[in-house]
């Protein structure tokens, strides 16, 4: 931890990234579902540690995907485990097939995802079946797809810039809009 720490002070921010895995239900007081498939012990572990220290050091942080559920988890939030049991009538969030599938998220006005892309409505890429239930204390909702899942939120403290987003704005599909919240770090 000490050896992060270090490697921390040199840098101007960091981008936690996403995969294609989740964290590991049980961790999260949850019996595992079906559909779960836990990212390796040693990737979760330092993802939770970079995380805290992020926070604790006031880095300032792009969360994406995964990244943006550890640091709300690691922050005091909670999540949904799979979208489609957890959330009253859900839109679809993961298609096994199609790996481009989009959906239009909400922006809420006054918030930077709001001075990133500007007021209403934005189509995102989508691939995920958790999600952020109750955001951390330190966190406010600043983008939400239709049937309300959280799609983004931002740190309220004056002190530390922290993005998370749920969608993937690296991704082969993102379009050039959705990179723009990597010049907004």
């Amino acid at each position: 931890e000490e050896d992060l720490r270090k490697a921390l002070t040199l840098v101007d921010g960091v981008v936690m990234g996403g995969c294609k895995l989740d964290l590991d239900p049980v961790r999260l007081g949850f019996d595992k579902h079906p559909s779960t498939r836990p990212m390796p012990v040693r990737r979760e572990e330092f993802d939770r540690r970079l995380a805290k220290l992020c926070y604790e050091m006031k880095i300032p942080t792009l969360a994406i995907g995964t990244g943006m559920l550890t640091m709300n988890t690691i922050c005091g939030g909670t999540l949904f485990q799979h979208i489609p049991e957890d959330v009253l009538k859900p839109l679809n969030h993961r298609d096994p097939v199609e790996a481009c599938l989009r959906h239009v998220i909400e922006i809420v006005p006054g918030t930077k995802m709001d001075q990133i892309y500007g007021p209403g409505e934005i189509r995102v890429n989508s691939d995920h079946h958790m999600a952020v239930d109750q955001v951390a204390p330190m966190f406010r909702v600043s983008a939400a797809a239709m049937d309300g899942v959280v799609e983004a939120y931002e740190s309220m403290e004056d002190n530390w810039w922290c993005v998370g987003v749920q969608f993937h704005p690296h991704d082969e599909h993102a379009s050039a809009l959705d990179l723009q919240v990597f010049e907004a770090l």
